[in-house]
């Protein structure tokens, strides 16, 4: 995800006190839930209420009876809860007048892949809604410097990861019965940073690779049988595992990590968008800038990271990270050499 997209999603919030963030971000505000009635019969629809904005009477979505919403200041409140003087707030604001607000917290948390350069920083983001389109959700995220790529380390809450908490009458003290689960977010960055070392330590052949995309696409019968587009996205990937990272890094050329990180800059930088009725006023950029960090494509980067893991655990490890240079040879020929080559 590149750094207009994230200008574009959030205003910066370099303040301590989550009231001025929040009031940097344009996210000091309430919502309020009242009965829809029927146009025309002026009756009360059975079920039915809107969620307002109190300071402009903005409509943002249709609820149901059990929804209570849970306020901006609450998820702001629980995040100083979590976070207390180890962090400090980095980005927050809104989708669609508040439909949809996020805030993310720098945890002042950093891992340097085998002392490389190639750094990786970690997040605390919190997301909601007050148009009844998601729970909020709290999770961690890796934010890897060097192309900007993210992958949601703490997102899945069937796996027990993060917390997610509907918009319900208990609603705000469940997410406070969960904050013991997230005071150990950065024991799940060290883990998942030992994943990633573990990563660039495996070389990868053709096989894999072609194992690893056939799985992550979803793709049943071979890539030769695939459609048109798909076949296109997976030459975009092989295209950047080839670049791999237009070379800043050439001792991870053909390892798990080289191809981790060419997916995930797949789908942060050039993944298809649908572009709905209803977001015809927004550019695909922000729509994949927005997947990216709260879609589809942020659990799919996850499950792609779990698909690298399980496959890397059978290739053979790299004694010694070769430079593979390019002076001499066609790029093709570097990656046969890399992929085939043990």
């Amino acid at each position: 995800m590149n750094q207009s997209a994230l200008e574009t999603l959030g205003t910066s919030a370099s303040a301590s006190r989550w009231q001025d963030v929040a009031k940097q971000a344009g996210l000091d505000f309430e919502v309020r839930k009242e009965q829809l009635y029927h146009p025309r019969t002026n009756l009360p629809l059975f079920g039915t209420y809107g969620i307002f904005r109190t300071d402009n009477d903005a409509f943002l979505g249709v609820v149901g009876d059990r929804y209570i919403p849970i306020q901006n200041a609450t998820i702001f409140s629980f995040l100083d809860s979590i976070i207390e003087d180890s962090a400090k707030y980095e980005r927050a604001g809104m989708l669609n007048n508040g439909g949809r607000i996020f805030v993310v917290a720098n945890l002042l948390k950093e891992h340097n892949i085998h002392n490389s350069g190639d750094v990786h920083k970690a997040f605390l983001t919190a997301i909601g809604s007050h148009d009844g389109s998601t729970s909020v959700r709290i999770f961690c995220t890796d934010f890897r410097i060097i192309c900007s790529n993210t992958i949601q380390l703490l997102l899945r809450r069937e796996r027990g990861n993060g917390v997610s908490v509907k918009h319900t009458n208990n609603g705000e003290s469940n997410m406070y019965s969960r904050l013991r689960s997230l005071e150990q977010v950065k024991e799940q960055f060290s883990s998942t940073m030992e994943k990633l070392e573990f990563l660039a330590e495996k070389k990868i052949n053709s096989k894999v690779v072609d194992t690893v995309i056939e799985e992550i696409f979803g793709i049943k019968n071979g890539i030769e049988n695939a459609s048109a587009r798909v076949k296109g996205s997976v030459e975009l990937v092989k295209e950047l595992l080839e670049r791999n990272d237009n070379n800043a890094f050439p001792q991870f050329r053909g390892t798990a990590y080289n191809l981790l990180n060419a997916v995930t800059e797949f789908y942060d930088h050039h993944s298809e968008v649908r572009m709905t009725d209803g977001r015809v006023n927004q550019t695909k950029e922000i729509l994949r800038a927005e997947s990216s960090l709260f879609g589809r494509n942020a659990e799919i980067k996850a499950n792609a990271l779990e698909i690298i893991l399980a496959n890397a655990q059978q290739l053979a490890t790299i004694s010694q990270h070769k430079i593979y240079s390019l002076a001499k040879q066609t790029e093709s020929s570097v990656l046969e050499q890399i992929l085939n080559n043990n």
